[in-house]
């Protein structure tokens, strides 16, 4: 949100103005184009935990509870893959943390991510996503989201790291689609 990220700085409100111009026009590029898409709000993290944190949106004790609570309308509604959940094709809480859930996919290639079938909530602290998340996830319209926490180490400490994490991320996303 502006005030937090800017703090009254006017140099930084015209940068923040022009980047989420930019993320607009994109977003309706996708839409025009394609009907639908997925935003992803990549940021990296300094916990002690060295894992992806997928953020939905949902704080991490929301996630200590069963499949069908998850699924259940309250949740779905807070959500920045609601535009996922309309396509009714699987259950909310497998596009979370099931067999073919971003997180799990992530975790079956070599980095630890949480949601997901191993590591189905969250320990905190966690960051569940933020005001971008929300503004082009869940407010996204047909544009679902979410925002991935990255660690360091094994993920973007250097050249072959990112790489190896980039090609991973690609082929999860690819195998999530």
């Amino acid at each position: 949100e502006i005030v937090e990220a800017c703090a009254g700085n006017t140099d930084a409100e015209a940068i923040w103005q022009d980047w989420h111009r930019f993320i607009g026009a994109a977003r309706d590029r996708v839409i025009r184009d394609f009907g639908r898409g997925l935003y992803i709000d990549l940021h990296g993290h300094g916990h002690k935990v060295a894992q992806l944190e997928m953020g939905y949106l949902h704080s991490a004790a929301e996630y200590d509870v069963s499949d069908e609570a998850l699924g259940a309308s309250n949740n779905t509604a807070k959500s920045s893959l609601q535009a996922l959940v309309a396509l009714n094709r699987r259950p909310y809480a497998e596009l979370i943390r099931g067999d073919y859930a971003l997180g799990t996919l992530l975790m079956d290639r070599g980095f630890p991510a949480t949601p997901s079938k191993q590591r189905p909530t969250p320990t905190a602290p966690y960051f569940s996503g933020g005001y971008n998340t929300i503004r082009y996830g869940r407010e996204g319209g047909p544009i679902a989201g979410l925002q991935i926490e990255t660690n360091s180490k094994g993920v973007r400490d250097n050249d072959v790291s990112r790489e190896k994490f980039a090609k991973a991320l690609t082929e999860s996303l690819q195998i999530y689609f």
